[in-house]
């Protein structure tokens, strides 16, 4: 009988580690909010935010860096810049939405309401420029990134079993850093320096 016990015992301490595993899963992919309902099997209803502000950096010359370098050392790279722009993500009231390549896109207001949005990604783009000025690449020159964050209504689709994405305006909206900025500085749009949006002067571009 004892045997039997300990049997069951073990069995329900696998199950609550893998059900504890599952739950940082879903908090890793989707908002607290979004992951709490699809672990009850909720469907989640496609949702605007009409105040919202975006980030969007990537590294200009990324393709000339990846074309003189190994894997490797790009992977570490990227490692070691975006390892640190998470723990930023975690100080601040923000939510990264995805990376892809060299691409970082982060969101204010998305996650849950926020009446600083603006500010909370103004910030977060301050502390990923500051950071980038310590980080080089394989031939010593200085990684540049470029900001963007103006105010969009990205629509979130989400259901058991799919994968959550903001409306592909998310991301165009925001993403010409390459073409736009210019080394260790951030461009916010007029929509987001807006007094309705941020207590700022009424130009950003740091």
């Amino acid at each position: 009988m004892d045997k039997l016990k300990s049997s069951i015992e073990e069995a329900n301490n696998a199950v609550d580690k893998e059900r504890e595993k599952n739950v940082s899963l879903l908090h890793l992919i989707f908002p607290p909010d979004i992951a709490k309902r699809l672990w009850l099997g909720e469907s989640i209803e496609a949702k605007t935010h009409n105040n919202v502000t975006m980030l969007f950096s990537d590294i200009v010359g990324f393709t000339s860096i990846c074309s003189t370098t190994t894997p490797f050392m790009v992977i570490k790279m990227l490692e070691d810049l975006y390892s640190q722009f998470d723990v930023f993500c975690g100080q601040l009231d923000v939510y990264k939405v995805e990376t892809i390549g060299d691409a970082y896109c982060v969101a204010g207001g998305l996650h849950k309401e926020s009446k600083t949005h603006a500010q909370q990604i103004a910030w977060m783009a301050l502390k990923m420029i500051e950071v980038c000025k310590t980080q080089h690449t394989h031939d010593g020159k200085p990684i540049r990134v470029g900001l963007r964050s103006p105010p969009v209504p990205p629509p979130v689709e989400t259901h058991p079993g799919s994968s959550s994405r903001c409306g592909s305006v998310c991301t165009r909206a925001p993403s010409s850093p390459e073409s736009s900025g210019r080394r260790c500085r951030g461009t916010a749009s007029s929509g987001t320096t807006s007094p309705s949006r941020i207590n700022s002067s009424p130009a950003v571009n740091r």
